[in-house]
This record gives structure tokens, C-alpha cells and sequence, in this order.
């Protein structure tokens, strides 16, 4: 199967919400259903333009939505399992950050060094010595 083969299977074949769902509670080996105990109480994002209108007072009367709670029964070791992967999720997230940050700033001293021919010039020599120095 191609890359373009690939990429246009699971274009057509992505799985929906319900699907999604079916997957992580039969991978965690878990149950889940709605919860008639609680409710969770969603606040409409705060704009800017209601907080200058307010005069730079949050206001109190703000909508509220009520979404109902999902209670998950899930085996402790799993659920050690899912925090783990969550962990690692984070830490692959910073990575490419961290990674980003990087490929940005050798970006800038590119872009500065070939607007500066003396800083161009400079650098040139510098890699012509590294080569030097690495091939002995």
C-alpha cells in the first residue's frame, strides 16, 4: 500500500465518536455510563468585549450550561496504565515544542547571517575549521 493509498484509507475510514469510545473503554477494560448523581456546570467562555462592557468587572450572572457527568469503572492497573500514557503524551508534546523552539531559532540565524555578509563570511570559515578538525 502507497503513502497516497494509506493516507486516502484512513482518510475515508475514520472511526466516529461512538466508535472512538467503544475502542479506549474494550482497551482499558472498562465500563462507563452517565451519571445521574452529578452535573457538571460548563461557563460560556468570558469574551473581552463583555468584560469592557461590565466596566473591567467579571460578571457574576454569567450563563451556565449543565452537562451531565460519565461515571467509568476501570481496573486499577489500567487506569495506572492510562496516566502513564497520558505522561508520555505530555512529555512527547514538550519535546516537539522544545524541537519547534529550536528549528525557529536556527531558522533566525540563518536568516540573519545571509542578510550580513561579515557574519556570513565568519560562519563560513567557522565550518570549514569544524570539518577540518572533525576529519582528523
Amino acid at each position: 500500500m502507497s503513502y497516497y493509498d494509506n493516507y486516502y484509507y484512513r482518510e475515508k475510514h475514520t472511526p466516529s465518536a461512538e466508535e472512538q469510545v467503544d475502542r479506549f473503554l474494550k482497551k482499558y477494560e472498562s465500563r462507563a455510563g452517565l451519571s445521574s448523581r452529578e452535573l457538571y456546570y460548563k461557563r460560556q467562555p468570558l469574551r473581552y468585549t463583555d468584560w469592557i462592557a461590565n466596566g473591567s468587572h467579571i460578571p457574576f450572572d454569567q450563563t451556565v450550561e449543565k452537562e451531565p457527568m460519565v461515571e467509568m469503572y476501570i481496573p486499577q492497573h489500567r487506569f495506572q496504565d492510562l496516566v502513564e500514557r497520558e505522561r508520555m503524551v505530555d512529555e512527547i508534546n514538550d519535546q516537539n515544542r522544545r524541537y519547534r523552539q529550536l528549528l525557529d531559532q536556527l531558522d533566525e540565524d540563518a536568516r540573519i547571517r545571509n542578510s550580513n555578509p561579515a557574519l556570513k563570511k565568519a560562519w563560513d570559515n567557522y565550518q570549514l575549521l569544524l570539518g577540518l578538525c572533525r576529519s582528523k
